[in-house]
């Protein structure tokens, strides 16, 4: 968002889409990948929808902007019906609901929600610190209201005290990558 704001020199308020491809246009131009240029640019959309969603803004200028076309490989995104299927399979499943509603709402990598902490979490504002990201840096996600209730009544039904938001079945430490990729395979199949 900074690397947005910097380049068009204007408040959010004052962005609109125009703003938003001349922006995306100048990153082509640096010779950013395109995959890199749809990572910036879901995380622009997903602020501005956050944005919208909590009434700081009327309307959201990077909806109807459309993705850069990228290479086809892994990983494999969930489209829209896809994901409708995949929440009714897990319905009444609270801890298989709320990691299917963080990947989703906050674009975080698998390893990363393994490693999330209840004291990442800042509720009021809707936002994950993800201490460990890509290259170990440090960033910020923000996730929607709908994943905020999912991710609560999971944790509210809890009965440890363990740091981490997502537990292995023993209760004794994180849940490990290989056990979501597997329930999302056993998903799949069904």
């Amino acid at each position: 968002m900074e690397q947005l704001i910097d380049f068009c020199n204007k408040s959010i308020y004052e962005i609109d889409s125009k703003d938003i491809r001349r922006w995306m246009s100048s990153l082509d131009n640096k010779a950013y990948k395109a995959v890199t240029v749809k990572t910036k640019l879901a995380g622009i959309k997903l602020f501005f929808k956050y944005c919208v969603e909590d009434g700081f803004l009327i309307k959201n200028p990077a909806i109807n902007i459309p993705f850069p076309k990228v290479e086809d490989k892994s990983p494999i995104y969930l489209q829209k019906g896809d994901l409708l299927q995949l929440r009714q399979l897990v319905k009444g499943k609270l801890e298989e609901r709320a990691v299917i509603e963080v990947l989703y709402a906050s674009g975080v990598r698998i390893k990363e929600l393994t490693e999330i902490k209840r004291e990442d979490i800042n509720w009021p504002e809707r936002m994950i610190i993800i201490p460990n990201g890509k290259h170990k840096k440090e960033r910020i996600v923000l996730f929607t209201q709908e994943c905020a209730e999912h991710l609560k009544s999971y944790l509210n039904e809890r009965d440890d005290e363990l740091p981490f938001v997502f537990v292995n079945t023993s209760k004794t430490g994180s849940m490990c990558t290989r056990t979501i990729q597997k329930k999302f395979k056993y998903f799949q199949q069904a």
